[in-house]
């Protein structure tokens, strides 16, 4: 029994099911179409969030089964289970095909369109793995792009029409997430004097690295007042102007975030420290209570 309790252990850590809530991005084009009478919205979100959860574990057993002898050297990534040795390689040759047969056909049913997004993505993270994450600043691009993917997968499963100003808002938010990324790793190194071995920067990048990352993400805040001030609010909002309240409330959280991490405060990826962060909850309510109230208003509240 206990044995059967640390296989399932094991493989959950190797599937990096703790990962999976980033796919959660797949519902986004339905949360902000307000079709929420739709239930079909919801259960094609729910198939392409299974399928990229799926696909992304796929990867992850591939870049874990090339990368284990340098793992090993890592003072973290040593504890993962094909470098530690607590879960046989041969795992790997078995879920694969698994996880990539059940990405096709979820794929398949929610239409090519879907299927080939995610294949893109699949591609592209396995590329990533092997070698474009060795290349100065395209990394940053694709760590950005992965994000991406999964909200375009989201309209493509939900055939809904694109939303520009969504996909830049969450694209430049999402540059900004992985120079923090990249950030957070350079400040580590710079403790041990050491460059990263296998990378594209030395420690002297940082600060050039934290002005790119705190410069998107308020473009991203730049790029939502654009769309609180735009036709497409006046005609889905009963009261556009309360959306305001919205900027200063993401300007904080990038703020926040950016500075958590140049004190160390935040772990090697600022995706998991959002979904574990009880403040992060709180600013996502604080956006979802201003979005209610512009949509429905208050008795009394006036127009703008």
């Amino acid at each position: 029994m206990q044995y059967g309790r640390s296989l399932i252990f094991e493989l959950a850590r190797a599937l990096r099911i703790h990962q999976w809530p980033k796919n959660l991005l797949v519902f986004l084009p339905a949360l902000t179409s307000q079709k929420f009478d739709d239930p079909h919205l919801f259960a094609a979100s729910l198939e392409a969030f299974l399928a990229f959860c799926a696909a992304a574990s796929a990867v992850y057993l591939i870049n874990d089964l090339a990368d284990r002898e340098h793992d090993r050297q890592h003072p973290a990534k040593r504890l993962r289970p094909f470098a530690a040795g607590t879960l046989s390689t041969r795992w790997c040759y078995v879920l694969i095909p698994l996880l990539v047969g059940a990405t096709i056909a979820v794929g398949l049913a929610l239409g090519w369109s879907f299927l080939i997004v995610i294949m893109l993505y699949a591609l592209l993270a396995v590329a990533y793995s092997m070698a474009l994450k060795r290349i100065l600043m395209l990394d940053v691009i694709l760590i950005a792009v992965f994000y991406g993917l999964r909200v375009i997968a989201g309209y493509e499963a939900t055939h809904l029409e694109y939303s520009i100003w969504l996909i830049s808002f969450t694209q430049f938010l999402f540059i900004s997430l992985a120079f923090m990324k990249r950030d957070i790793g350079l400040a580590r190194l710079k403790k041990t004097r050491e460059d990263p071995a296998g990378r594209g920067y030395v420690r002297q990048d940082r600060s050039v690295i934290g002005a790119f990352g705190i410069s998107s993400g308020l473009i991203s805040v730049l790029v939502l007042s654009f769309y609180i001030d735009s036709h497409v609010v006046k005609e889905l909002y009963r009261h556009p102007w309360v959306l305001w309240l919205a900027c200063p409330i993401v300007g904080y959280g990038v703020g926040r975030i950016w500075i958590l991490a140049n004190r160390g405060a935040v772990d090697d990826d600022p995706v998991t420290f959002v979904l574990r962060d009880p403040v992060s909850y709180v600013l996502g309510g604080c956006l979802a209570l201003v979005a209610l109230l512009a949509k429905f208003g208050l008795p009394g509240l006036g127009g703008g």
